[in-house]
């Protein structure tokens, strides 16, 4: 199998994606505790400059710890983390959490995650993990 080609996107610069005729689609898997969830989507938002309703896809994984007004907002504007597979992503970003426990195999979360580790890992997908999940994905 040949090797995944890169085209870089530059601020400002064309972002289409090679050989779709389209956008570049980036997916957010947004673990951000609650203080930090709409801050981190507007950062997102940003960097892709969210001129299409395509560019930018946001996910949530079950058993992330949320607030009532939090988990209103992520039931209402992400799709869950079980349709990353089928969202025809170009790249995907996975945030890191808050943990109370290191011990991240015991996470409510974590089987949810774990999928979709399979997945990029499976696919090839290029996928950037942050903070947490870095950790994660490397257990």
């Amino acid at each position: 199998m040949a090797p995944a080609q890169y085209t870089p996107v530059s601020a400002g610069g064309d972002r289409t994606a090679a050989g779709k005729g389209r956008r570049v689609r980036l997916g957010l898997l947004n673990m951000m505790p609650d203080p930090a969830l709409r801050v981190t989507e507007r950062q997102f938002a940003r960097l892709c400059g969210r001129d299409g309703p395509d560019d930018l896809v946001l996910f949530g994984v079950a058993g992330v710890s949320r607030g009532p007004t939090v988990a209103a907002h992520v039931a209402e504007r992400y799709r869950d983390a079980a349709a990353i597979p089928t969202a025809d992503l170009d790249v995907l970003v996975i945030s890191g959490t808050n943990v109370g426990d290191p011990h991240l195999p015991g996470q409510p979360f974590w089987r949810g995650l774990r999928e979709v580790f399979a997945h990029v890992s499976a696919t090839g997908l290029p996928t950037l993990f942050s903070c947490l999940a870095t950790h994660a994905f490397l257990l």
